[in-house]
């Protein structure tokens, strides 16, 4: 890394990374509130006087920043308003004053910085693809935290959802502000960041996403964001060819980007159909091992059209059973009912209530919903109970 510009810096965020995992659990107020920001107001403070603030293709560009404005309050408002889909959750920060600025402090000055100093390393050794790709591991691996890592991967079902719901989006993020800041310096990175988290740490309740939904999000937003910008970047060079232009036009993404969220929000049951995988042969040769079952969701209507021979999915604590009912019982004046995987030689232990069915059968698709099968035994260390042999 002989020619490598700043290269002093590239060390000293290499060594501070390491310091922070043990500053971090040794002295956690002190490292939040004032180790951390005034390490990256030090480096920004050093590389500005340094560099006299000139690298960036775009920085005096105003209308990168004002699209980029727009983009971020579209982003917030249609953010917050899936809460009325998915419901809402109180916000972990407090709305005081005094709790307010630390959190701005130790949360916003952080990010100025870190963008700051990213735009400065990226554009001065842009001509390599490989200081470029150090620098976004690099912060990526200083916003991820070292220790949030290795303590969020102990448990191989949470460490999947770790690595779905904030790895990933973490790492296409860094994607993002690593191109934008190439190309339109740290302003154009700050205009989205510094708006998005000042919201995050203003607003009272955030939607109630699950860990799938914000990773699907946490990837789709920055590859949107990247299809649009490069289509604008491509769009303002003089010498750019009509084809090239034609192939960069966000409309033409439009039916990717659609089909992925038709997609998602049918996987999530958003629909009134949704798909589940069985992993036993309990209802062989209906469906087996390995086959996906579509199921409509219950309403009132559904629930009274149940009859004996009807097979519905229900849940026991956090699974979920796809068997056919065999009887219909009336206990203590509520409605009852009895199960049986069609493979199995005797009927389920326990009836089932109104209020456990999720579904009703309506068709099986062989063979597609094996991979959700191969990563539940992956998560759960152990192959589920096959019960026909």
């Amino acid at each position: 890394m002989r020619n490598v510009k700043y290269l002093y810096v590239y060390i000293g965020l290499i060594i501070y990374t390491l310091l922070s995992t043990i500053l971090e659990v040794k002295l956690p107020k002190i490292f939040n509130l004032v180790i951390n920001p005034l390490v990256f107001i030090g480096i920004t403070i050093y590389l500005y006087i340094k560099t006299n603030n000139k690298h960036g293709r775009f920085v005096k560009n105003k209308e990168h920043v004002k699209k980029m404005i727009i983009i971020s309050l579209i982003y917030i408002i249609t953010y917050f308003f899936l809460g009325f889909v998915f419901g809402f959750l109180k916000s972990p920060y407090s709305h005081k004053i005094v709790p307010l600025l630390k959190n701005f402090w130790q949360i916003l000055v952080p990010i100025v910085g870190i963008e700051y100093i990213r735009s400065v390393l990226v554009n001065s050794n842009r001509s390599s693809k490989l200081y470029i790709m150090f620098s976004l591991i690099i912060f990526f691996v200083l916003e991820l935290g070292v220790n949030s890592f290795l303590s969020n991967i102990v448990f191989r079902d949470e460490a999947f959802k770790y690595m779905a719901s904030s790895v990933i989006p973490l790492f296409a993020s860094s994607l993002l502000y690593t191109y934008l800041s190439i190309k339109g310096s740290y302003t154009l990175v700050l205009a989205y960041r510094v708006i998005v988290q000042s919201m995050m740490l203003l607003a009272p309740v955030y939607p109630n996403f699950d860990w799938f939904v914000t990773g699907i999000i946490g990837v789709l937003v920055p590859a949107l964001m990247y299809v649009l910008f490069k289509y604008d970047f491509e769009k303002r060079k003089r010498d750019s060819l009509r084809e090239n232009l034609k192939k960069s036009n966000p409309l033409t993404y439009v039916p990717f980007f659609a089909l992925v969220l038709i997609f998602c929000a049918f996987m999530i049951g958003m629909f009134e159909y949704q798909p589940i995988a069985i992993v036993s042969n309990s209802m062989y040769p209906v469906f087996k091992r390995g086959d996906a079952v579509i199921f409509s969701k219950v309403n009132e209507k559904s629930l009274k059209e149940i009859e004996k021979g009807t097979i519905i999915i229900y849940r026991i604590g956090n699974q979920q059973i796809v068997h056919r009912v065999i009887a219909i019982k009336k206990v203590k004046g509520e409605i009852f009912y009895q199960t049986k995987g069609d493979a199995n030689n005797s009927p389920d232990l326990e009836l089932v209530s109104k209020e456990q069915i999720i579904g009703i059968y309506n068709l099986a698709v062989g063979y597609i919903g094996y991979p959700s099968v191969w990563l539940s035994e992956f998560l759960t260390d152990q192959k589920p109970n096959v019960e026909i042999k």
